[in-house]
Formats: C-alpha cells, sequence, structure tokens
C-alpha cells in the first residue's frame, strides 16, 4: 500500500510539473494571475493586460476602437463591421499563422517583423476574429511590439479574451469617447 501510495505521488508530482511548465496547457487566465495584471472590459469582452499599458485616445470612424500602450507594446483593438483583417503579410520576415480557439471562438493568430515603419517597434502580434457576433461583427487585436518578448507578452493578452454578455466600457472615459466621437465627426 506504501509503495502504491508513493508511487501515485510520483505521477502526480509529474503531471503537476508537465502541465505547471506547459504555456499552452494552462489557462491563460491561469498564466496572467499576477495580481498586478488589468482586467479591461469593452463590449462583450474583456481581456487581461499588463499595469504599465494606458488606455489612449483614438478616433473611431467605423468601428469601435481601443488603444493601450506602453514603452515596447501599441496594442489596437477594432470591434465592428469594418475591423481590420488579419495581416496575411507571408512575405514578411519571421512570418508565422496559426488558427485556433479562444473563449470558444475561431481565431487566426500571426507573428511577424516588419521592415518598414516604427523601427521602435517592429514586430507585430496580431488576433483576429472573424463574425463574432450579429451583422458580421469582426474583432482585431493588433500589437506593435518592441521585441519578442512583447510578442509573447501580446499573445498572452490575446489568450486572455473572454467574451460576455457585458457591453460596459470602463477603461476609457465617455470624456475621451466623446473627444474622439467629436473629430470623427469634422
Amino acid at each position: 500500500m506504501k509503495k502504491f501510495v508513493s508511487n501515485l505521488t510520483l505521477i502526480l508530482v509529474i503531471l503537476s510539473a508537465t502541465w505547471c511548465t506547459g504555456e499552452g496547457k494552462r489557462s491563460a487566465l491561469q498564466m496572467m494571475r499576477q495580481p498586478k495584471w488589468k482586467k479591461t472590459y469593452l463590449h462583450g469582452l474583456y481581456f487581461l493586460r499588463p499595469p504599465d499599458m494606458e488606455a489612449r485616445e483614438t478616433i473611431n470612424f467605423d468601428s469601435s476602437v481601443w488603444k493601450f500602450s506602453n514603452k515596447d507594446l501599441e496594442l489596437t483593438v477594432d470591434l465592428g463591421r469594418y475591423s481590420s483583417e488579419s495581416p496575411s503579410n507571408k512575405r514578411a520576415p519571421e512570418y508565422t499563422e496559426s488558427r485556433t480557439r479562444i473563449s470558444g471562438k475561431p481565431v487566426t493568430i500571426v507573428f511577424f517583423h516588419r521592415s518598414v515603419g516604427s523601427p521602435d517597434l517592429p514586430y507585430v502580434a496580431a488576433a483576429y476574429f472573424s463574425n463574432i457576433g450579429p451583422k458580421g461583427i469582426h474583432l482585431s487585436f493588433y500589437a506593435r511590439c518592441a521585441s519578442h518578448e512583447q510578442q509573447k507578452a501580446a499573445k498572452r493578452i490575446f489568450l486572455s479574451i473572454r467574451f460576455t454578455n457585458r457591453h460596459s466600457d470602463t477603461t476609457i472615459s465617455p470624456s475621451v469617447r466623446r473627444r474622439s466621437r467629436a473629430r470623427a465627426d469634422l
């Protein structure tokens, strides 16, 4: 009996170690359970972001758009009928593309290195959800990153996305949204 318990304990320890070391095997929310990551609610979804990523003012034309950034990562979230499609620049250096499911919805995730644009944020990570709601609503997360490490942080953000029935926006004050709409009307 002692040998059985000992073997069972050993198996559980090995399984626990395997479970905890494989990034793909842990849930995104468990990876993000760092007390400082911020839960960010947008229209019908939420995601987690690093504590130093601040909301930025945006101009909205045909979609709901939010921006968050810190010195190493700039994230744009675009929700609407005309949301940006997944960047399909397959000729870009270090291009990789995968299809998976996040919160039960199919998503295309891409990574690549941009040779043009900002030299401070040359790496890209993007997630594109097609037809997530009625009337052909699409969702894209597009992250410009300073390094491969920031691409990994963007992927962790993508994996934390959860769709809800909540439609409040607690990340951007109404005054910022009003200014954004006012500029769009010009």
